[in-house]
């Protein structure tokens, strides 16, 4: 049974208004959402530990939280490369807290296993005679072994914003966060640096690692996001002056390319010299400095 959409908006349209719900509200809309949902744990009425299957989150209402960055879709295949080639269920635990305005689960901790496992959803379905070989499966094949086994949801109710923070921040200290999402949440500087890594990381794709903490040259979408938001600062960049982020980039990367520090590898010269990025030669402290 797949979510109804129409049954899950008519049931909460008369606290459609309110940003919170009373306490004999939230396992109605558990279930309304996911239909195998079960409550295995509940710490409050507004706190609750639940077993789902997999196929049953992917069709829930849910969203990536608001100060969460966006998925690494490179970090995404990686997990459900690793994922199918397991072909075990997904080992896990998902926090997120229920938004009344948006009237969806905004996901605090889990976007990037979420994703991936959107992505072997929409490849595992592909017909075979369509594909020579996937690293997906085919067939809905993973249905047995993925999409009909369970996880679970850390979900919360009612929670201020406040709390929402403190939560995100625990959840996230052993995976440093763009202090872009905390710092400032100004949409004209997150979309711009937004569009500006993917940008890169269409451009320089082989620079670009899931790693924590890659080797030069490459650098991981988080840590460049982090360096464009210093810079958007050190520029003072507004709609107007946006350009400017782009031209700085490009410039440095022009003058490395012709200044090169001392004691690369052949390796890494080789590497820079065929994609034509050498910006991530440095470390970031050091690009604060150059750019």
């Amino acid at each position: 049974m797949e979510f109804n959409l129409n049954k899950f908006y008519n049931f909460i349209a008369p606290y459609s208004n309110s940003e919170y719900i009373p306490a004999n509200l939230p396992e109605s809309i558990i279930h309304l959402s996911m239909a195998s949902a079960e409550v295995v744990l509940s710490y409050s009425d507004f706190h609750k530990i639940v077993r789902v299957k997999v196929c049953d989150l992917l069709n829930a209402p849910m969203s990536n939280y608001n100060y969460n960055r966006p998925p690494d879709i490179k970090r995404c295949y990686d997990i459900a490369k690793f994922t199918c080639h397991l072909k075990r269920p997904m080992d896990t635990m998902f926090y997120v807290c229920y938004n009344n305005i948006k009237q969806t689960f905004d996901i605090l901790d889990g976007i990037h296993r979420y994703k991936s496992l959107q992505i072997i959803k929409e490849e595992n379905q592909k017909p075979l005679e369509l594909i020579d070989y996937s690293e997906f499966g085919n067939n809905n094949d993973a249905k047995t072994w993925l999409f009909d086994s369970f996880l679970l949801l850390n979900i919360r109710f009612n929670m201020r914003e406040s709390e929402q923070i403190e939560l995100f921040k625990s959840l996230n200290k052993s995976i440093p966060v763009s202090e872009l999402y905390l710092r400032d949440s100004s949409r004209e500087k997150r979309e711009l640096i937004e569009q500006i890594v993917t940008d890169w990381q269409i451009t320089y794709f082989d620079h670009f690692s899931s790693k924590q903490k890659p080797n030069k040259p490459n650098i991981n979408r988080d840590t460049f996001m982090t360096l464009l938001g210093t810079l958007y600062d050190k520029f003072h960049i507004t709609e107007e002056s946006k350009d400017i982020l782009r031209q700085k980039l490009d410039i440095a990367n022009k003058n490395i390319s012709n200044n090169l520090p001392r004691k690369l590898s052949t390796k890494i010269i080789d590497k820079c010299t065929t994609t034509n990025c050498w910006l991530f030669v440095y470390t970031c402290e050091q690009l604060i400095k150059i750019i």
